[in-house]
């Protein structure tokens, strides 16, 4: 707690003296990020700050040396003491305390609804607290400060309201976001960051505008629980760029509130995908040595994939290597456009949708390796793709393409990337739509040619965010949490594997951050290498699945890993004192932590078919605690919620369909 006490040690001392104590606080903030993040300490020694540190009688002051003006409300310890007050209006709450239980998948929901039944029974009081929907901050016994939910500092700047919110409140988790990046060596001279880093293990550092971080992913990692289901934000400061990233915060908050894949679509995939293996499908293995001299048109159906837009590609055809989401091959079908390559991300078989898709089974049909088999005989040329950061039943050892999630659009631009082309244009990947009846281009599954809905879009009824338009001055979008979700996935693709591609958008839609937006009218390919000698070099760098080459079993019997992770979560989760932070740093570490224990080794991850099933249990375990105040009933919750999981979890088989 000491660490965080600059306000303190700068206002009692001496006016001479406060130039050694935020030197010396700077000094060692080098010295850390020198040690332990050198990325940061060459952005520092390569950039300018343009902000000078101006001592006063009183306190001190930041200058912007751009204007010669202070830079922040006066005086400044006074406005740090304010901001710092865990409650007042600039705080936002975001909350996420539902658990999604469908019963349309027993497997997954019978768990799920067994633990809050069992929670709900042992705490009668608990559901109607639920319904009351107060939650507050926990006190801590001794010293009279409370314990806090994961906060964002968006925001950083001088950083003396963060060191004094550390100073004054017990927080579970920290993200710091400084989204101007000029700004952030001024809190090198307040702000302790060894100290964070120290008590959290590691440091949730993010230094804008870049995108793709990896640091917002670590934050709302998904084996992590609080932060999706109650987060607080403090903006530092005024800056265009809140909306944006009040909105990415709720978007990746609220990634857990929709159970897209239960445990028994998990389940049903590894079963898949090790028939596609074993049957030796061409898999995505290798990358290109060099970038290819050729542009990527991306081509999804959103509303903007209109006949301005279809009468492009048809005059560019030939410079362009077109990579068509399944839902748009109908449209481009009709106006005699044939893609080079047709991509769809679905695992579940859907024979009505199936048989209004139109594809072209002379066209490579990109899929997921654990798409359903029924998939893979659509085309003549089924390519498969293994991705990143999911469960596989078994060791691939080729190719894992990053970024592929969450929808067939975000599978097919990430492939783009994959390909190094000199360009990629977006094409109909509006992620949003002007009107709710227009929420995909005309001609497409969803939508005739005559402008009638003829497959239900429910998305459409959570379409309540407003978010930038692509084209500057135009009407704003709507977006819904998928769409957003799979337009955050692009803008991840482009900063983590897009580098040196140019991305073109010439879509009527939301805004692509990292992608520039352009016009048919105004933009076109240009010449490139022959487009049809393009698309034969990215089809080769698919090789017949072969067992010990790309992919091998894991060792060990997977009951055998599963039944260590019955054993050793409930131990894992186990506290001989209660403590409020204790227990939220089990709640969130505990699932990494066992997996790591009880898997083979790194290339194993059959067991993290379980990762949201384990989530969704801790969760209901977090919301039952947010519902009680004092350490004593804390106490007896957690418990009682820890012995209820291995209850639960014992009641659960490993699948047999999953043994080698």
């Amino acid at each position: 707690m000491t660490s965080f006490t600059i306000l303190a040690q700068l206002r009692n001392a001496e006016p001479d003296d406060r130039p050694r104590i935020i030197s010396d606080l700077y000094n060692r903030n080098r010295e850390f990020f020198r040690d332990h993040y050198p990325a940061v300490d060459s952005f520092i020694e390569e950039n300018q700050c343009p902000y000078s540190i101006q001592i006063t009688d009183s306190f001190l002051a930041v200058i912007d040396g751009r204007t010669g003006q202070v830079a922040h409300p006066e005086p400044l310890d006074t406005f740090a003491e304010m901001m710092a007050a865990p409650e007042h209006g600039a705080w936002v709450d975001l909350f996420s305390l539902e658990v999604a239980a469908p019963e349309q998948y027993p497997l997954h929901a019978r768990p799920v609804t067994a633990m809050y039944e069992r929670l709900a029974a042992r705490f009668p009081e608990y559901p109607a607290r639920y319904r009351a929907g107060v939650v507050n901050l926990k006190p801590l016994p001794g010293d009279g400060r409370r314990f806090s939910p994961p906060v964002i500092f968006l925001g950083i700047f001088h950083g003396l309201h963060v060191a004094h919110h550390l100073h004054s409140t017990e927080v579970d988790s920290v993200l710091l976001v400084e989204p101007e990046p000029e700004r952030f060596e001024v809190s090198l001279y307040f702000l302790d960051y060894e100290a964070i880093w120290k008590r959290e293990g590691r440091l949730y550092l993010f230094i804008g505008p870049q995108l793709g971080n990896n640091v917002f992913d670590a934050f709302f990692s998904t084996f992590r629980v609080t932060p999706h289901l109650w987060c607080r934000v403090l903006p530092g400061y005024v800056m265009e760029q809140t909306p944006y990233y009040m909105e990415q915060f709720r978007m990746l908050q609220r990634s857990k509130l929709r159970l897209v894949y239960p445990l028994d679509y998990m389940v049903r995939d590894h079963a898949q995908g090790l028939a596609n293996l074993r049957q030796g499908l061409p898999l995505l293995a290798s990358r290109p040595d060099a970038p290819i001299p050729a542009a990527i048109a991306v081509v999804a159906s959103g509303p903007s994939l209109d006949e301005q837009a279809l009468a492009w590609l048809g005059k560019h055809r030939d410079e362009l290597v077109i990579f068509a989401v399944h839902t748009a091959v109908t449209v481009l079908r009709r106006h005699g456009i044939r893609p080079d390559f047709q991509f769809c991300l679905d695992t579940v078989f859907h024979e009505e949708l199936i048989s209004r898709m139109d594809l072209y089974p002379d066209v490579p049909l990109v899929l997921s390796y654990q798409a359903a088999a029924a998939y893979t005989t659509l085309t003549d040329t089924p390519l498969l793709v293994a991705a990143a950061d999911v469960s596989h039943p078994v060791h691939i050892m080729t190719t894992l393409l990053d970024a592929v999630a969450p929808s067939t659009t975000t599978l097919a631009f990430a492939l783009a990337c994959h390909c190094r082309p000199e360009t990629i244009f977006l094409l109909g990947c509006d992620f949003g739509f002007r009107s709710p009846e227009r929420h995909h281009a005309r001609g497409t599954l969803y939508i005739d040619e005559q402008g009638d809905e003829t497959r239900p879009f429910h998305d459409r009824e959570t379409a309540t965010l407003v978010v930038p338009a692509n084209f500057p001055g135009s009407e704003p979008v709507l977006s819904t949490p998928f769409f957003t979700q799979a337009r955050l996935g692009v803008e991840k693709a482009i900063g983590r594997l897009g580098r040196g591609i140019r991305v073109i958008n010439l879509s009527d839609g939301a805004l692509v951050q990292g992608a520039r937006p352009a016009s048919t009218a105004d933009c076109r390919p240009g010449r490139v290498a022959d487009r049809r000698m393009m698309a034969r070099q990215i089809a080769r760098l698919f090789a017949p699945a072969e067992q010990g080459r790309h992919w091998r079993y894991c060792r060990g019997s997977g009951r055998k890993r599963y039944r260590c992770l019955q054993r050793r979560l409930p131990e894992q989760l186990a506290v001989e004192h209660f403590s409020w932070p204790e227990a939220m740093r089990n709640i969130n570490d505990a699932i990494s932590l066992v997996m790591a224990e009880c898997r083979d080794n790194g290339h194993d991850s059959r067991l993290d078919i379980w990762w949201r099933l384990l989530s969704d249990l801790l969760s209901h375990l977090c919301i039952c605690l947010y519902f009680f105040d004092t350490e004593e009933e804390g106490a007896e919750v957690y418990g009682e919620g820890v012995r209820i999981v291995a209850e639960v979890l014992a009641e659960l088989p490993w699948p047999a369909a999953l043994e080698n």
